[in-house]
Order: C-alpha cells, then structure tokens, then sequence
C-alpha cells in the first residue's frame, strides 16, 4: 500500500498543479488510507515531507473515520517531524478536531 500511494504521489507531481485529475489521485489515496487505521498509521510514519504536504488536506476525513486516539497522535506527532510545513498545523487542527474521544 505504501509504494502505491508513492507511486501515486510522484505521478501528481508530474502534473500540472491544476490538473482536476489531482483531486481524485487524492481520493484514491485517502481510500487505501481508509481502510486499516494501523497500517495507515505505519504509512504515515514513513512518508517523507513531500508526500504528507500533498495528503495532510486529507486528514481531517481520515480521523472522522477512524475516530481513533492512536492515529491523531500520530499525526500530532507529524507536526514536530515536518515543522517547514506551514499549513500542516491546521490540517491536523481539524483532524483532531473531527476525533470526539467520549
């Protein structure tokens, strides 16, 4: 799954940013993502910079889903690993935000 969403990554890099095909590139991530909270978890963890620039948007929708406290603290922890990133705060604000721990 990971070398999918890779390979899946580098082909939206070679497009055009306007491309409307990035948008369902994105929504084919998110689903493989989707499927297995842990293995996204492990995905995530190994994803260099670049790639978590363009899925981050995604997050918020991830942890709606899974409505796991393992995977926001995953992505809590992105916010140290990648600092450059500057939108990833808020990303994972509404990440966050979408989990309601009882």
């Amino acid at each position: 799954m990971k070398t999918l969403i890779e390979n899946t990554i580098r082909n939206i890099e070679n497009k055009h940013p306007e491309d409307p095909t990035i948008t369902s590139d994105l929504d084919y991530i998110t689903e493989l993502l989707s499927k297995n909270v842990d293995d996204s978890i492990l995905i995530i963890n190994e994803l260099n910079e670049e790639s978590i620039r363009w899925i981050s948007s995604r997050f918020e929708g991830l942890s709606y889903k899974f409505q796991n406290k393992k995977f926001v603290e995953c992505l809590k922890n992105l916010l140290s690993k990648f600092p450059n990133i500057s939108y990833l705060k808020e990303d994972i604000q509404e990440a966050v935000e979408a989990f309601y721990e009882e």
